[in-house]
């Protein structure tokens, strides 16, 4: 988010790297300050340099983000731009770069696959939840993944990257959420079996067990998908608890 609030819609302005009140140069600029300001903190080991990108409205139009055009909204010129930046500040960190469509879509790395300043610090990252799917089949849900983002860990193609599934989750409020035959239990079922058939590295969203404040949120009330209760002082569910441990490599 440019605009300090909570994310993601289509239209809160903030889908793009650049918006109406903040402009590509001061994203660079700012990342360049930020990875000044840590660069001694030994545990900050990479950024990731934008969160879902999506449409967004630029001078009263809506602008979808592109990859590999060389456009003002070609994300892979501006995430190159970005880590590049980022790299010349600090060459050790690791680069997390989002596909478009709110991290969804990874496909046209096939083609155009991005070279950074730095060999080995390039990580793409995908997000998935239930909502991004309509199948309970494994296999279909299989080749949807494979085909959006998967592919990148083919090995010894142009493209080939590690990948870094950046978020998913279920709800907490009972065991359907996480094991079920149909809707969300049966999407994360095949999520954690993707996980583990391809090695994969992730991050739960989320931890928290109340949620933060802006559009959207109630300070503070019960984080429906969070893995701590509302004390934060352990579990909201242990179903869901033992499900992750059983994924962590």
């Amino acid at each position: 988010m440019s605009d300090s609030d909570w994310c993601c819609s289509d239209s809160d302005q903030n889908g793009l790297w650049y918006n109406d009140r903040y402009s590509e140069q001061k994203w660079l600029s700012d990342w360049s300050s930020l990875v000044l300001r840590y660069k001694s903190q030994p545990y900050v080991i990479g950024v990731d340099l934008r969160n879902e990108l999506r449409s967004s409205t630029i001078g009263g139009k809506v602008t979808v983000p592109a990859w590999g055009t060389g456009a003002t909204n070609d994300w892979a010129r501006a995430a190159t731009a970005g880590a590049n930046t980022v790299l010349n500040v600090n060459p050790s960190l690791l680069i997390f770069v989002e596909g478009l469509n709110y991290a969804l879509d990874l496909t046209k790395v096939a083609t155009s696959p991005l070279t950074l300043s730095v060999p080995g610090r390039l990580i793409y990252s995908a997000h998935d939840y239930s909502w991004d799917h309509v199948t309970n089949s494994y296999s279909i849900f299989s080749s949807e993944l494979d085909e959006a983002w998967g592919f990148i860990m083919k090995s010894n193609e142009s493209y080939t990257a590690p990948i870094w599934l950046g978020e998913f989750g279920t709800c907490h409020s009972s065991s359907d959420c996480v094991d079920d035959t149909t809707g969300q239990g049966r999407w994360f079922q095949m999520i954690r079996q993707y996980i583990t058939e391809n090695t994969l590295n992730w991050g739960y969203w989320a931890i928290d067990g109340t949620q933060s404040s802006g559009t959207g949120r109630t300070y503070d009330a019960e984080e429906s998908y969070g893995v701590l209760n509302m004390q934060w002082s352990g579990p909201a569910s242990q179903d869901l608890l033992s499900a992750l441990q059983e994924i962590m490599l």
